[in-house]
């Protein structure tokens, strides 16, 4: 039972490890406004890799969109 608990503690930290250090390729961007301009925006970012930009999310005050 303990190594159970252990080994999910440390596979917990080692996911948030890798989410910290940054595994993204790309400067970590994030989007303001997630209407249409929004996704045009993630559009653009997906279909152009060259950009060297990584989506975290986005940013909006239109609570009808919130998920």
């Amino acid at each position: 039972m303990i190594i159970l608990i252990s080994l999910s503690r440390l596979s917990f930290r080692l996911f948030d490890e890798g989410i910290k250090k940054g595994n993204h390729k790309g400067k970590r961007t994030l989007i303001y406004g997630a209407g249409l301009g929004g996704q045009m925006a993630v559009r653009e970012i997906e279909t152009n890799r060259e950009l060297g930009l990584a989506l975290v999310g986005f940013v909006d005050d239109n609570t009808r969109i919130h998920r």
